[in-house]
């Protein structure tokens, strides 16, 4: 087999029939087997005469001549470039979502061709493509002409600008960008930011025909089998363990979470202790120097426990990964360790999982405090590439010759690809670990695969939980430059805690018990100590 037929095969099977009818239909209308009359959209062929082919063949066709060859195989790259990377990455393990995006696509770029009496849709339909691609990867660094990097949210806007100096196409462009908003705005903005519901929705009869992909790619990335925790995990047997939530819906057991506990022999006993769970791609190293000096300066001396949370640094990898089983997991330690009643820290991803447990188990929870998240629909805009940082990580390759140190420096290149900000892959990368018992293979702490899948629904959404109140006290702290916690989440809030307080640390991001570490721990220390 010939390498182009080995490149030909490995295309994503819609980005291959599209690009393949683009540049035959083109190459044909230009050897004159195809009247290109016959090829662009008109409206009164199409409605009177019924010539249903022109909206298709309005999109695939482009004509070619001396001055728009260069201007055609440009069209040709980002429509291969960008679809493709839709496909194989976003839109991986749902075909029949990216088919009806394309379908979506190309019905409005069609709708506006007619209104505007636009014969050739080549443009636009590419371009909706690419703008989808540049809002679900805003934060990526994209490489344009002359080595010139920028994120890929202004890209669009760049072709835009060279669409208006260079030829008079820029029309073409600002359709496909409307086109390519509306998709995106409707699927994701207005569901994950504004709190709507889903306005568009794959039909039932395309996922029939292009069923969701089971599974997932496998590798670098996925932990071994029987991987167990190398520090303290609870012990006992959990067999036969299960927790019914809702009709049909049982959960798996839950699994025993690895913890550092700081304490010493002046610790009160009788003073309830803090457990303190970390976020997204974190782990309970994270907290050492906090849970440090929260056991010092607690009054009476409080235990405090840094939990890893499932599939995070010690504790074990699972197929599942939603609030209700963190909560189930964290209900487990608490049994495992003979507590009673404690104090609950949580950062993002862990915030929601501890105000789901002060809603879930009140009678567990002394007080409360969460961290730079909220209970409302959706998450900051730092998260929105969560997926592709995901995706990125698993497509890493490290010789097991290497040392750690070159390990974690190839790793930092190969990101830098991906993640402009420097200290967001130093972060990520403290996940990257050496298996020395497994031939020297390096693997992630993290469950890739699993945090992947049930990012959306597991991380990304907090449960609806109606009727539900904490009434303990609760203090809710937030970066002030962070919108994680924004002043429309106040009456939720409220809600859920009516004796709550919340407060912003000027100039802290989201990570703000790192960047402000003194000014949060005293916050916490006052509140724990009052």
């Amino acid at each position: 087999m010939s390498d182009f037929q080995t490149w030909y095969k490995q295309v994503p099977p819609f980005t291959r029939i599209w690009l393949t009818a683009t540049v035959g239909i083109s190459l044909l209308a230009k050897i004159g087997l195809l009247p290109i009359s016959y090829l662009i959209l008109q409206s009164a062929p199409f409605f009177y005469k019924l010539q249903l082919w022109r909206p298709m063949t309005a999109v695939l066709f482009y004509p070619l001549n001396p001055a728009t060859g260069f201007h055609f195989m440009m069209n040709c790259y980002f429509l291969y470039n960008y679809s493709l990377r839709l496909e194989s990455d976003h839109y991986k393990q749902k075909p029949g979502d990216y088919f009806f995006m394309l379908f979506f696509n190309w019905i409005l770029c069609v709708i506006v061709g007619l209104v505007m009496d636009l014969p050739i849709l080549m443009d636009p339909m590419v371009l909706s493509v690419l703008y989808v691609w540049c809002k679900l990867n805003k934060d990526v660094i994209v490489t344009f002409w002359f080595g010139t990097r920028f994120k890929a949210m202004y890209l669009p806007w760049v072709l835009l600008g060279m669409n208006m100096i260079l030829s008079s196409g820029s029309i073409f462009s600002l359709v496909g960008i409307f086109v390519g908003h509306a998709y995106y705005f409707l699927k994701f903005s207005y569901p994950s930011e504004l709190g709507g519901p889903a306005l568009i929705e794959t039909p039932f009869f395309i996922k029939r025909y292009f069923p969701d992909v089971q599974g997932g790619t496998h590798g670098f990335g996925v932990p071994p089998v029987g991987q167990r925790p190398v520090q303290q995990q609870q012990q006992g047997d959990m067999a036969g363990f299960r927790h019914a939530w809702g009709v049909g819906h049982t959960l798996g057991p839950p699994v025993a979470l690895s913890f550092t506990r700081y304490e010493n022999n002046a610790s009160d006993s009788n003073a309830p202790p803090v457990l303190v769970l970390h976020g997204l791609f974190g782990s309970k190293s994270n907290w050492n120097s906090l849970g440090k000096a929260f056991h010092k300066n607690t009054k009476p001396f409080r235990k405090i426990y840094a939990i890893d949370a499932r599939n995070h640094g010690d504790s074990p990898h699972t197929d599942e990964h939603s609030y209700d089983h963190m909560v189930e997991d964290l209900v487990q330690l608490y049994k495992t360790l003979g507590i009673d009643k404690a104090s609950i820290i949580g950062h993002s991803m862990g915030g929601r999982a501890m105000m789901l447990l002060a809603l879930k188990y009140p009678e567990l929870v002394e007080k409360a405090i969460i961290v730079d998240i909220s209970p409302s629909t959706g998450l900051g805009t730092s998260n929105t590439n969560i997926p592709l940082f995901l995706q990125s990580m698993k497509m890493i390759q490290i010789s097991p010759t290497a040392t750690i140190h070159q390990a974690r420096k190839l790793a930092d290149e190969q990101l830098a690809r991906i993640i402009a900000e420097k200290s967001l892959r130093d972060f990520l990368i403290t996940n990257l670990v050496k298996a020395e018992k497994e031939g020297g293979h390096f693997r992630w702490r993290i469950n890739l695969e699993a945090l992947e899948r049930n990012f959306n629904t597991g991380v990304a959404q907090f449960p609806q939980l109606a009727g539900r109140k904490f009434e303990g006290p609760t203090l809710f702290i937030a970066g002030g430059r962070s919108d994680y916690v924004k002043s429309e989440d106040v009456p939720l809030i409220k809600t859920l805690f009516p004796n709550s307080e919340i407060t912003y640390v000027k100039d802290a991001g989201h990570w703000v018990h790192s960047e402000k570490s003194t000014e949060f721990s005293k916050l916490v220390l006052n509140f724990l100590n009052e």
